[in-house]
């Protein structure tokens, strides 16, 4: 049976504000967030550092990459698929901005995602390896619902990947998972 006109608008509303597209947010310009290898971190670390200002944060083996020009921003890009194809960076991504807030989010390789209780587990499955990512927890309050890790999460990919999943009708949500700034 269709839903009723106003539950849809209400669905659409909530995937425009919940879900993938990210409308309150925008990239910082010669801003990266780099998800290093600990093994590789002195490297990395090292030959960002040559091309501009690096920030660690430590908790999330990451590294906060402000770049002066699109010329070095070009040449850390190129350094960074590199990287990333060597295993020594798991992804880097642009960092945003929340419009409102002013805040930075760092998009992450993580996706929260919730199916509708009724799609079989083997069904999940396919959506899952259909779009490259693999469940790594299942809520414990809520079993259709679990975090997703994108294969290929260098860029905005996360975004599209989520964009994806909460498009499926298979899906009530699917959203990104950022780190977050934080100010009281």
């Amino acid at each position: 049976m269709p839903q009723p006109a106003p539950q849809r608008k209400a669905q659409r509303q909530r995937r425009r504000t919940i879900g993938a597209a990210p409308s309150g947010l925008e990239p910082v310009q010669g801003l990266f967030a780099v998800r290093y290898r600990p093994t590789a971190e002195s490297a990395v670390a090292g030959a960002l550092r040559q091309l501009g200002s690096v920030r660690h944060l430590e908790p999330h083996h990451l590294l906060l990459v402000e770049l002066p020009d699109t010329e070095r921003e070009a040449a850390a890009v190129r350094k960074l698929r590199a990287w990333h194809r060597d295993g020594q960076v798991d992804f880097f991504t642009p960092v945003l901005r929340d419009r409102q807030t002013r805040l930075l989010r760092i998009l992450t390789d993580e996706i929260t995602v919730r199916f509708k209780p009724n799609v079989p587990a083997r069904r999940r499955a396919s959506i899952q390896r259909k779009l490259g990512v693999n469940a790594l927890r299942q809520n414990e309050f809520v079993p259709s619902q679990c975090v997703v890790k994108v294969s290929q999460p260098t860029g905005l990919n996360t975004l599209k990947v989520a964009r994806a999943l909460d498009q499926s009708p298979d899906v009530q949500f699917a959203t990104p998972n950022y780190i977050s700034e934080f100010r009281r």
